[in-house]
Parts: C-alpha cells; sequence; structure tokens
C-alpha cells in the first residue's frame, strides 16, 4: 500500500482499484459504499455518482444477511437482481480494516461475475437431466466412438431389450465389432456428414443416428451415435403386410 506521504502513489493505487478487471466495493461500518468501480458500475449498471454513500444492501439485496455474512464468515457466492431485472451472481471476498481499537473501519469486498458460468452448469446439469430421461426410458443405446474405433460410453434401456448389461462395449473396437456392417456409415460420419442406417444385429432390429461431434478447433473429434431398437415395429409391419396379403388372396 501506498505511503501517507506519498500522495501521488495514492492516485496511482486509486486508478489501479477503480480499472481493475473484478468487482471492488468499500463499505464504511454502516456498510455503507464509500468505493464503486468500474467494473461494479458495469456489472450492476449502476454508476458510482448512484451508488456511493447508499446502503450495499439498497444496491445489491440479497436473501438473508448476506453481507453481514460476508465480512464475518468469509468468501460466499450471491445472486443479485439489477434494476433493470437481470440477475448477476458473483463470487464474493472481503477484507476488513479494523482501528487501534479494534473497531471495524471499512469493509472492501471483491467480487467476480461468474453469470456465464452458472448459466453454463444449469444448461449443463439440464442437459444430463434429458439425457438420463431418454436412456432410461427410451428402447434406445446411445454409444460413442473415437477415430480408432474405441466405444467410449454405451448406456441405455435399449440394452436390457438384447441381454446386454450397461456400458458392455466401452473398451471394446466397434469397427471389429461390427465389421460385417461394413465401414461406411463410421467412415461418413467421422469425415462430417450424419448418417441414419438400418441394422440386424443381436437378434434384433436397428435404427441407427450417427452424428460428428467437433472439438472446439473444428475438427471431429468423435461420433456419437443413437440406436433404437425397432423390432416390434417391424414386426408389426410383416404381421400386418402378411394379413393384407392372406386377404387379397382369399378375395380372388
Amino acid at each position: 500500500m501506498a505511503s501517507p506521504s506519498d500522495p501521488a502513489a495514492e492516485a496511482r493505487e486509486a486508478r489501479l482499484l477503480r480499472g481493475a478487471p473484478f468487482i471492488v466495493v468499500e463499505l464504511d461500518a454502516g456498510r455503507r459504499i464509500t468505493v464503486w468501480n468500474d467494473a461494479a458500475a458495469r456489472v450492476f449498471a449502476v454508476p458510482a455518482a448512484e451508488a456511493l454513500g447508499t446502503a450495499i444492501e439498497q444496491q445489491l439485496p440479497t436473501a438473508g444477511e448476506f453481507w453481514a455474512g460476508l465480512a464475518e464468515d468469509g468468501p460466499r457466492t450471491a445472486t443479485h437482481a439489477r434494476q433493470d431485472g437481470v440477475e448477476v451472481t458473483c463470487e464474493w471476498t472481503c477484507q476488513i480494516e479494523r482501528d487501534a481499537a479494534g473497531e471495524v473501519v471499512s469493509i472492501a469486498c471483491y467480487g467476480r461475475d461468474i453469470s456465464d458460468r452458472v448459466a453454463r452448469d444449469t444448461t449443463l446439469r439440464l442437459e444430463g437431466a434429458m439425457l438420463r430421461a431418454i436412456i432410461e426410458n427410451m428402447n434406445i443405446i446411445v454409444w460413442t466412438m473415437k477415430h480408432d474405433g474405441l466405444c467410449t460410453y454405451h448406456r441405455g434401456k435399449g440394452l436390457g431389450s438384447i441381454g446386454m448389461p450397461q456400458h458392455a462395449l466401452v473398451g471394446q473396437n466397434i469397427r471389429e465389432l461390427y465389421k460385417n456392417l461394413g465401414p461406411e456409415p463410421l467412415d461418413a460420419a467421422l469425415a462430417g456428414t450424419l448418417q441414419h442406417t438400418s441394422t440386424e444385429v443381436h437378434g434384433a432390429s436397428f435404427e441407427n443416428w450417427m452424428i460428428p461431434v467437433r472439438d472446439d478447433e473444428g475438427a471431429i473429434e468423435l461420433i456419437v451415435a443413437l440406436s433404437l431398437n425397432v423390432t416390434e415395429q417391424r414386426e408389426g409391419r410383416r404381421r400386418c403386410a402378411r394379413s393384407c396379403c392372406r386377404s387379397s388372396n382369399s378375395n380372388r
């Protein structure tokens, strides 16, 4: 920290805090705002002139005694509703300054906007729940394959219908196991083209969708595939066709 006798250093520190990429909010002993840096103004859409001198609870209302707890118990996370209705989730930590008698002089609060991360985590949890619902309730098998043919995921209710346990093919080579089906659909999927095929394996009929998945640089890193057991539907169509054929013959 700058020496009290070095005003130039103090001014430099003030500029650094004001322009810091993270949120800096300083409170007095009554939790009124004395510092509200540029990041705070940007993230919470409240200019410093409006925030200074007001209670922190007025600008950033939270459930319970969040700000008192932050000062007493250490780092916390909170979601704040801005005046325009946008919700912002922040990780907060603080540093308390006390006088010689141990009384609180100021509370420096440092925050980091993690709204994007929270949104991504929420989406991932939702997508995970959707995938579980699909693989646990539909007669389907979800599997993944790398370029070398290695199976890295193999789950779904459809496995039970052909007498296979969950994860049965993980660690095995899909190309070798099903080489009699021909490599063309797998090759095309790994080349970037969505594939839809029909196969007869394990005594059942399947409709398969093979989806190429790209990495952050755009290169295809694996195939995600869905195999739907359609044996009952095909048998039903065959029975219907045979019945119609017999009916046609009897009317001749």
